[in-house]
């Protein structure tokens, strides 16, 4: 095996591991705002743009469009978003975050921040600034930097 091969076999380790402590922090941090997880990230999607059809939400989340539709009920019923038709296509349903909803992705982001704050803890500042300066170069390299500054 290549030594290249051996570096990303090496960081889907790395990755995996991180992901099951990241995912936590999602899951408590969406919990202190009264919310499951899938439904601070459908909050977390929609900050990051006007508004996205249900077909998108649920390509984006990973989730069928039956469960997207789900989804965004529940949000609706707690006033985080909004649906509505599209002006050009009736059959197309836009959801956009509401003043409500964009608050509680900001108090997503300031509860989440807190459990990061451990996460990185044992890092110095000069490693945090190395670790950011890779984490954007892989973005940009992906192209994730263009769908969401947020």
């Amino acid at each position: 095996m290549s030594k290249r091969n051996v570096l990303i076999d090496e960081y889907m380790q790395v990755m995996a591991m991180v992901q099951r402590q990241v995912m936590p922090i999602k899951a408590r941090s969406a919990a202190e705002q009264g919310l499951s997880r899938p439904q601070a990230e459908a909050l977390h999607l929609l900050s990051c743009r006007d508004w996205a059809t249900i077909k998108l939400m649920a390509e984006l989340l990973g989730i069928s469009s039956s469960a997207a539709t789900q989804l965004t009920e529940g949000l609706v019923q707690m006033d985080l978003v909004s649906r509505q038709s599209s002006a050009e296509d009736r059959r197309v349903v836009e959801v956009r975050l509401t003043k409500q909803g964009k608050a509680k992705v900001v108090a997503l982001r300031d509860a989440a921040k807190e459990h990061v704050s451990e996460l990185l803890g044992g890092l110095s500042d000069e490693e945090i600034i190395e670790l950011l300066m890779l984490l954007k170069k892989l973005a940009h390299s992906s192209g994730a930097d263009k769908t969401c500054n947020n």
